[in-house]
Parts: C-alpha cells; sequence; structure tokens
C-alpha cells in the first residue's frame, strides 16, 4: 500500500475508532450517572440509619471545630446555594449546621463513590458493545480518574475565579426556563444551577475522557 493510502487508511480508522469510543462514553456516563443517583438515593433511605454514627463522627470531630472555615468557603461559593439557602443556613446553630454539612458530605460521598464504580463497570461494558479495543483494568480506572478530575475541576472553577461569568449564565438560564418555557422560578434556577455548576463541568469531564481513552490506544503517550 502507498504512503498516501497508508495515512487515508489511518485516518479512517482513527475516526472510526474516536466514534466508537464517544458512543461507548456516553453509554458509561450513562450507566454512572444511574449509578450516582442510585447511591445518593440508599444514602438518603436504606442506608440513612447505618450512616448515623459515620455523619455524627464527622459533624463532630471533622466539622465542628472548624465550622467558620466552612462556613468561609461556602460564602466563597456564591453559585452553590443561592442567597436565601445560605440566610436560611446562617440561622442555624453551628452544630445544625455541623450536621448539615456532614450529611452533605457522606451523601455526596457515597453518591461519587457509587458512581465512580458505574463508570468503571459501564466503561468495560460499553467497550464491548461499541467494540472498542479492549484496555486493562488499570487504564480504565485511569481514564475514570481523568473524568472525575477535570469534572470536580471545573466545578471549583466555575465557582471561584470564574464564579461571576457561571452566575451571570445561570441568571440568563433561569429567565428563559422561567419566562420563555413557563417554569416555576424556584424550580427553573435549580434547573440553571444543575446545568452550570453540573453538567457543563460533566461535559468537559466526558471530553477528557475521551481524549484519555483514544491517548490508551496510543501506548507511547503514556511512556
Amino acid at each position: 500500500m502507498e504512503p498516501t493510502q497508508t495515512a487515508l487508511a489511518e485516518t479512517v480508522n482513527d475516526a472510526t475508532k474516536l466514534r466508537r469510543i464517544g458512543f461507548a462514553r456516553l453509554g458509561a456516563e450513562g450507566v454512572s450517572i444511574g449509578c450516582a443517583l442510585g447511591g445518593l438515593m440508599l444514602s438518603k433511605t436504606l442506608l440513612d440509619q447505618p450512616l448515623q454514627p459515620l455523619k455524627n463522627f464527622v459533624a463532630d470531630r471533622v466539622i465542628l471545630p472548624y465550622i467558620s472555615a466552612y462556613d468561609n468557603a461556602l460564602d466563597r461559593l456564591p453559585s452553590i446555594q443561592t442567597p436565601a439557602d445560605k440566610e436560611q443556613l446562617k440561622g442555624l446553630s453551628k452544630h445544625e449546621r455541623a450536621k448539615r454539612y456532614a450529611d452533605g458530605m457522606v451523601d455526596f460521598s457515597v453518591a461519587l463513590a457509587a458512581g465512580f464504580a458505574g463508570q468503571i463497570g459501564g466503561q468495560i461494558l460499553f467497550d464491548r458493545v461499541c467494540h472498542v479495543p479492549k484496555m486493562t483494568n488499570k487504564s480504565h480506572v485511569r481514564v475514570a480518574f481523568i473524568d472525575r478530575s477535570v469534572q470536580f475541576g471545573g466545578v471549583m472553577l466555575l465557582n471561584t475565579l470564574l464564579a461571576r461569568p457561571s452566575i451571570e449564565l445561570q441568571h440568563k438560564l433561569t429567565n428563559m426556563l422561567h419566562k420563555q418555557f413557563g417554569m416555576d422560578e424556584q424550580h427553573a434556577d435549580d434547573q440553571a444551577s444543575y446545568v452550570v455548576n453540573w453538567q457543563i463541568p460533566n461535559i468537559a469531564g466526558m471530553a477528557a475522557a475521551i481524549a484519555a481513552h483514544y491517548a490508551e490506544s496510543k501506548p507511547m503517550i503514556w511512556k
């Protein structure tokens, strides 16, 4: 085969591989989201009582001694909660606030762990379904870790250095959902916050996972 034909064949092969990886990542993301939501639901229902000793320990030993630091950190994340929610939280006692923070941290950790495990399982499943070249377990963990790192890095970035534009975008999206689609204003704000603070970083993480998975097919990149 001539060099031009070889290059063309490699380009077509790479495009096909990227397309398959993209579909596999979408499937894995769906499994991950489902597992995360399932983990969160379990944490708030069936696992609520078994997790209470852990939540109490986190509240009393990890958060309460440094409650002011947690309050200040929350104040620096303006698009995480609405001003009304923050004022309501400030009206609670220190112990109540610590308990609220601990509940959120433990529930979120359970959801995060379930979502991470679901993503790895989803990657293995959809790689087979989409005929993506098989990866090692180490590679699956690395791709999932890159996805989550980019996602949560994006969340922190949107709520620190990019807080102002993210709040402006959230307000525009809230107004659009409320005025053009007739959605209740509070519900519209909740949905806008979810899209801006979670789904935008989630898309960035998924794109990073696709790139990382493609890089896994080029072993020299990791050497």
